[in-house]
């Protein structure tokens, strides 16, 4: 992902910042574990990160759990802007703006993979066995 204030990458422990020069740690560790499984941001100090413990939000100096997922799965991220962050484990997809999180219903309990955001706000969750959910 690249953000206004430098590359932000997964790895170690959580993320990683690239500054032009080096690179830097960014620990992301709640409870004493984690292991970061999926990312979306569109700046530095504002990252969603899908890890085992759920969904969590870096401000830049801080990690929040802003979802438990409850099912040791990891969750699939993606979003429009910072004010409209989806967030899906199986069977569960999540919206996160300014009024809080709200459930987006959909039908399958099947494991989601993988997200993508288009231009028009449009997300596309893709799970196994050819499943796509849209979601506006």
């Amino acid at each position: 992902m690249v953000a206004a204030t430098g590359e932000v990458t997964l790895g170690g422990d959580g993320l990683v910042q690239f500054d032009g020069t080096t690179w830097t740690q960014i620990p992301i560790k709640i409870g004493g574990f984690s292991y970061v499984q999926h990312m979306w941001g569109e700046s530095a100090d504002n990252i969603w990160i899908g890890d085992y413990l759920g969904t969590l939000q870096w401000d830049g100096s801080d990690t929040k759990v802003r979802w438990p997922s409850g099912s040791g799965t990891f969750p699939v991220l993606a979003g429009a802007d910072d004010d409209n962050v989806l967030a899906g484990v199986a069977g569960k997809l999540v919206r996160f703006s300014a009024s809080g999180p709200s459930a987006v219903p959909f039908a399958t309990g099947s494991t989601l993979n993988g997200a993508h955001t288009g231009a028009d706000g449009t997300t596309y969750f893709v799970g196994y066995y050819g499943l796509i959910v849209r979601v506006e």
